[in-house]
């Protein structure tokens, strides 16, 4: 069993800026979102997670308001979580830099995300990832891709998510691109099964 980091990370942080007794609440409550959102991941990978400098700027963001805390707010925020919104804290704990993105590379993946959208497999793998099947957060993923708050990183990701399953679903249906010039012999000489 990993032991919870009560000084810094995840916990230390919350504790220092809103209690322990709401510490422990936002504890639970963040374990079991992530979990839900990670159910590939175990549970000692979670803690490890939120024992990390990783974990501290995760709180530090949750917490990130005006005036004093609110830890309401902060619960809500932890319900407003997603895979998209959580993957640049797991790759902070792995030491991976995603990259940072303009305002056109935003409206690209907009785009091309939204040319995509009206499959219903996509948007089935859209609602699961942003965790519209579970609690209902964003009534459907049209809903989270026209928001204000949707990131360019993940807008990214969600493409790269995309493409994933198109191109497993191309290699799955055999889709193999036929080369050029074997399609320009079919045209001249009319043969079959080309």
């Amino acid at each position: 069993m990993v032991e919870i980091n009560k000084k810094f990370g995840f916990y230390g942080t919350m504790k220092n800026q809103v209690g322990l007794i709401q510490t422990k609440q936002i504890w639970n409550i963040t374990l079991l979102k992530i979990s839900e959102m990670y159910p590939e991941k175990k549970k000692e990978e979670i803690i490890d997670l939120l024992n990390s400098p990783a974990g501290r700027h995760f709180a530090d963001e949750l917490t990130d308001m005006p005036d004093k805390p609110n830890p309401h707010v902060v619960m809500l925020r932890i319900a407003l979580l997603n895979r998209l919104k959580f993957e640049r804290w797991w790759a902070y704990f792995y030491g991976v830099k995603l990259p940072t993105k303009d305002l056109n590379k935003r409206l690209l993946y907009k785009n091309a995300i939204e040319n995509q959208i009206g499959k219903k497999r996509i948007r089935e793998l859209m609602a699961s990832i942003i965790g519209c099947a579970n609690n209902k957060v964003w009534e459907n993923p049209r809903v989270w891709l026209n928001g204000e708050n949707t990131t360019t990183q993940e807008l990214e990701i969600m493409w790269s998510y995309i493409q994933e399953y198109l191109t497993s679903k191309r290699i799955k249906h055999g889709h193999k691109r036929i080369p050029a010039e074997k399609t320009e012999n079919c045209r001249t000489t009319n043969t079959t099964g080309c």
